[in-house]
């Protein structure tokens, strides 16, 4: 089956006001800034990505750091998110919680 693209719909109007491409991504998790003015995105390979919704531009990407006891079978699909105080925070699939800041 194709995938098809995730959408950020206004709740008000039911229009889309953001849609990421998902052709090749399963994600996993979200979550907006206080201010509705950016949205940060988990995947399954452990990606996080930060985009500004007005201007649809991915503002900067993170890579999560599997457990490293488990070796490469170590899952670090991102399961969570939380967006504050610029500072984003993941908790990945295989337990783990890891910090970004925001640039």
């Amino acid at each position: 089956a194709q995938r098809e693209d995730s959408m950020v719909l206004n709740t008000s109007t039911g229009k889309p006001v953001f849609a990421l491409s998902n052709r090749y991504t399963n994600y996993t998790s979200a979550s907006f800034s206080n201010d509705e003015s950016y949205l940060a995105v988990g995947t399954f390979q452990g990606e996080i990505k930060h985009w500004h919704i007005k201007t649809a531009t991915e503002s900067h990407s993170w890579q999560a750091a599997p457990r490293k006891e488990y070796g490469s079978s170590s899952s670090k699909a991102i399961v969570d998110l939380s967006l504050a105080n610029n500072t984003i925070t993941a908790l990945t699939s295989d337990g783990m919680m890891q910090t970004f800041k925001q640039p």
